[in-house]
């Protein structure tokens, strides 16, 4: 059974216009006896055919069973994002975050946690009703006030849903 994100090549009768015998793609929308093709190669480089047969393709290859450090970084974005897509439609978003994590394409994401927790700790150091009962601590009690209350406010705004 062809997949979303199945990497196929065409093995068909050429017509004018459509793919010719070997050129590989990527399913982009898995139907029952067709789907639609991103071709990475061959003269259709870069569309989307909207129906190919099944008949006429061959699948090279899935992302199930593979890790994203295996198939999701191609150094192309379209595919990169084609792969994201077909990934995420089979597994959801906590498994493709996961899964992004895991092949180290999540780089980023400590930095911007330090930034939000800064930020919200700046906020808080700021709030009008908190200034006096801080001012009233000594440093270090408000310090630790502060981060305690920073993070039970992000629990609190983004620990809930699934779990």
């Amino acid at each position: 059974m062809i997949q979303n994100g199945d990497r196929v090549a065409f093995c068909g009768d050429p017509a004018p216009g459509g793919p010719s015998i070997g050129d590989q793609g990527r399913v982009v929308q898995a139907g029952h006896t067709g789907s639609g093709v991103r071709w990475v190669t061959g003269a259709l480089s870069g569309q989307i055919s909207e129906l190919v047969a099944h008949a006429d393709l061959v699948v090279n290859g899935s992302l199930d069973g593979h890790s994203f450090a295996q198939h999701f970084s191609t150094g192309h974005p379209s595919e990169d994002a084609l792969q994201a897509q077909a990934t995420f439609a089979r597994s959801g978003a906590r498994a493709t975050l996961r899964q992004l994590h895991e092949a180290g394409l999540l780089s980023n994401f400590t930095s911007i946690a330090e930034d939000v927790a800064s930020m919200v700790a700046r906020r808080i150091q700021q709030d009008p009703e908190l200034a006096p009962i801080l001012a009233q601590l000594d440093p270090d009690d408000a310090s630790e006030l502060v981060a305690v209350a920073s993070g039970q406010l992000l629990r609190d705004a983004f620990g809930r849903g699934e779990g």
